[in-house]
């Protein structure tokens, strides 16, 4: 391994010393790196330690005093007689301090040859098949060697030549000195009769698993110094095409924000790779360093020995728990952070330049909502990874603790919680203070550049106009561009008292009904008599008094205030100008358009699909009627049970007839019109049956037949992108997605509104019976059909 090593040290050439160019930015780049972790602070500190003394430090994992060490050299000698045992240990506790020396070494020479590379123009190979726009034989030093130079007395004349002889020098003397260690390891596994190539490799396999936390921070700094290296060359470049000083400028911020983007990201890997190493089972405490005390051995009572040595790994566990805990938090820290710089970016209208890329491919609106819904997804998904693991620890660390108490009585629990509370609120905060120098930032530099722009897209979901004039001023059209999914301000704040009391109570008795419904019904079937659910009922209305009463500040108090006068505007309006406010089908915004237009495309609806009829009387009470005595005669014939009857019997007094209204879809105008053709907005039926006298039945029947449909149909059953891409995944390992193959995709106008109902549930009662189902939940199939029909 050295040889190689060796051999790559050597191959690395002179290039003719290039030109010195300054590095633009390089205070705000170093400041903004100072920031990014407790890794990236401790860089310079890092080289600058003395590696030898570290190199002849034994670790805790090799000495005698480490009962895992032992017992691996007890088996790998376990034919040897007692008496040359201890001999023989000693002889292989040698050797492997020695394979832990070299290894050690190669670790750190990994490094330094980075160094020397980048220093050399050679980081960075060009790809033939993926040509890089800047020269990949630039001479950059790394920012850590550069600190040392000049903080060093050297001869600063030629930066270059300085930095180049210092790492060479350091590569040099650590080379030198791996030689040495693979000399003498040489002699010794050839003088020690009891070694072997198999035990060897044992030794280097235990060692090399203790220096997987060293490892994995060498292969961090290598990849950042690597995405420096490309940053800086990218800079270079660019500066060599003589921009102005507004593309400079601009320059200078697409690159700082890359760089950020890349570094958290790296950041956040890091820190989850750190995160499987210390929670992997050899990490425990019986193999970490604190595991052995010299002070408790000393004590000669085994029992008082056996119980303080309780308390003290119990005390060291807990500590390990809590450091772990807080590495999730920092971890979830890094994903909220990177949220919320978006979040930023897209208030302040200054998204990162990789969204502008989609726009060639896509429109730029769809492509950039996309493209912000993934990442959004991304972001989430990061988040509740790390949210299980921390709930997972958490919660065996309580229950470890369970009955554990502090002198003072408190709980241990608590006190953890606490804690942990009180650090969570400390990240929060110093995220807080980042993000509102980052949006600082960020509106200084949509000032600057925003005026030059024209023709500016951005990703708000801006409503669709089907109108030739806007009615709107910009203040109203900025808010409906909000998109249906965004909640006001304090509106109910801004109510008189009694609007406000009103809602409260009402608010109170919806939860504490839905609350007491669930608890008293199958399964749970719990008494409403109890204290603890009269407590609840005070604890609610506590809760919504509060957050009802408490005062806002003026600022919330005056956006709350314009926030309804501008939408009380809108209402006028739409009232003024008889138009009409939809959701878009699948597309997140507004559509605006009159409503005598889109009272025609209903009736074109109704005259291309011949499924629905306008009722010239209200048949609710009939509907009702019919419900309630068909669920009485099964009742009656015992083919339902009480429960079942129970859970599918409609409320009269909350019951409404089902009804029809209608959503554009817009998304199919842009398919349309990108092939050419042009056709009016077609619209999606939509059927509310949300309060209908046989939603209930409908509920029911689906609670206990899709488990069964899941169950038999999964595999074969794509329900969304996520379930067709893992099945794509599936077919490709199994070698049968071939350069052939077809694939096909059918789109039914009006699938829900043109089904046969009969063959349906013809269907419904065969798939049943093929799968062995004669009853479902003690329901027979007919009577299934009967109430499905």
């Amino acid at each position: 391994m050295s040889k190689h090593q060796d051999d790559s040290i050597e191959t690395i050439h002179h290039n003719e010393v290039a030109d010195d160019e300054q590095l633009m930015e390089e205070h705000m780049l170093s400041q903004r790196m100072s920031q990014l972790s407790a890794t990236a602070t401790n860089e310079t500190e890092f080289i600058v330690k003395d590696i030898k003394n570290i190199i002849e430090k034994i670790p805790n994992y090799l000495t005698k005093q480490n009962k895992s060490f032992e017992q691996l050299l007890d088996q790998a000698l376990s034919t040897l007689t007692s008496e040359t045992l201890n001999f023989k240990r000693d002889e292989l506790r040698k050797i492997a301090i020695q394979i832990y020396k070299t290894i050690l070494i190669q670790i750190y020479l990994r490094l330094w040859t980075v160094y020397l590379k980048s220093g050399m123009g050679q980081l960075i190979k060009q790809s033939s098949q993926q040509p890089l726009i800047y020269p990949t034989d630039l001479r950059i030093w790394p920012k850590e060697i550069k600190t040392i130079v000049k903080s060093s007395k050297t001869n600063k004349t030629n930066e270059n030549d300085t930095c180049m002889c210092f790492v060479k020098d350091y590569i040099h003397e650590l080379s030198k000195q791996l030689k040495q260690y693979q000399i003498e390891l040489n002699i010794n596994t050839n003088n020690c009769k009891c070694y072997t190539p198999v035990l060897g490799e044992i030794l280097e396999k235990y060692i090399t698993e203790n220096l997987s936390s060293l490892n994995l921070e060498i292969d961090h700094k290598i990849e950042i110094l690597q995405y420096d290296y490309q940053i800086q060359a990218l800079k270079i470049e660019y500066l060599r095409q003589k921009p102005t000083a507004t593309q400079e400028l601009k320059m200078k911020q697409l690159y700082h924000s890359k760089y950020e983007e890349e570094t958290v990201q790296q950041e956040f890997d890091f820190l989850r790779k750190q995160m499987d190493y210390y929670n992997s089972p050899s990490q425990g405490f019986k193999y970490s360093p604190i595991a052995e005390s010299t002070l408790i051995n000393s004590i000669e009572n085994p029992t008082i020995r056996k119980q303080i040595f309780d308390q003290y790994k119990e005390i060291a566990e807990q500590s390990e728990s809590i450091n772990g805990l807080m590495a999730i938090r920092k971890q979830q820290g890094s994903v909220w952070e990177e949220l919320l710089m978006l979040e930023m970016r897209v208030l302040c209208k200054f998204l990162p330049e990789n969204f502008d890329h989609l726009e060639d491919y896509i429109a730029p609106i769809k492509a950039k909502g996309e493209w912000l819904n993934c990442f959004l997804n991304a972001c989430d998904a990061k988040f509740k990874e790390s949210d299980q693991q921390y709930r997972n620890k958490i919660g065996k660390l309580e229950t470890q603790l369970l009955n554990n108490r502090i002198a003072d009585g408190s709980s241990v629990v608590k006190k953890i919680h606490d804690y942990m509370a009180y650090q969570t609120d400390k990240l929060k905060q110093s995220i807080h203070n980042k993000i509102l120098s980052f949006r600082g930032i960020l509106l200084q530099n949509h000032r600057r550049i925003s005026p030059k722009i024209k023709n500016m897209i951005g990703v708000s979901p801006e409503p669709y106009l089907d109108l030739t004039v806007k009615p709107f001023n910009k203040r109203q059209w900025l808010y409906l561009s909000l998109g249906p999914s965004y909640i006001r301000l304090n509106q109910s704040a801004i109510r008189p008292r009694d609007q406000q009391e009103s809602t409260v109570t009402k608010e109170h008795k919806n939860i504490y009904d839905k609350i007491a419904q669930r608890l008293s019904s199958h399964p749970y079937n719990v008494s409403l008599k109890p204290l603890i659910l009269k407590q609840y009922s005070n604890h609610l209305l506590e809760y919504l008094n509060n957050s009802y009463f408490t005062p806002l500040s003026y600022k919330d108090q005056f956006r709350a205030i314009e926030q309804a006068k501008t939408t009380a505007y809108i209402r006028k309006i739409l009232k003024k100008h008889n138009l009409i406010l939809r959701i878009t089908d699948k597309g997140h915004n507004f559509y605006i358009g009159s409503e005598t237009e889109f009272e025609k495309k209903a009736q074109k609806f109704f005259e291309d699909t011949n499924a629905f009829k306008e009722l010239s009387v209200n048949p609710l009470k009939e509907i009702q009627d019919k419900v309630i005595q068909s669920l009485n005669r099964l009742r009656e014939k015992k083919l339902i049970l009480v429960w079942q009857y129970n859970k599918m019997m409609p409320d009269r007094t909350k019951s409404e007839l089902a009804h029809l209204y209608f959503n554009p879809k817009t998304h199919k105008l842009c398919s349309i019109l990108s092939i050419g053709i042009y056709e009016d907005i077609p619209v999606r039926p939509i059927e509310n049956t949300i309060h209908a006298p046989t939603t209930n039945i409908s509920k029911f029947l689906s609670e206990i037949i899709s488990p069964i449909f899941d169950s038999k149909c999964g595999s074969t059953t794509v329900i969304d992108g996520v379930s067709l891409i893992k099945e794509l995944n599936k077919y490709t390992r199994k070698d049968l997605l071939k350069p052939s193959t077809l694939f096909c995709t059918l789109d039914i106008r009006n699938l829900y509104t043109m089904l046969p109902q009969e063959e349906a549930l013809n269907i419904l009662v065969e798939f049943l019976r093929v799968h062995g189902y004669e009853k479902v939940k003690g329901i027979p199939l007919d009577t299934i059909r009967q109430l499905a029909s």
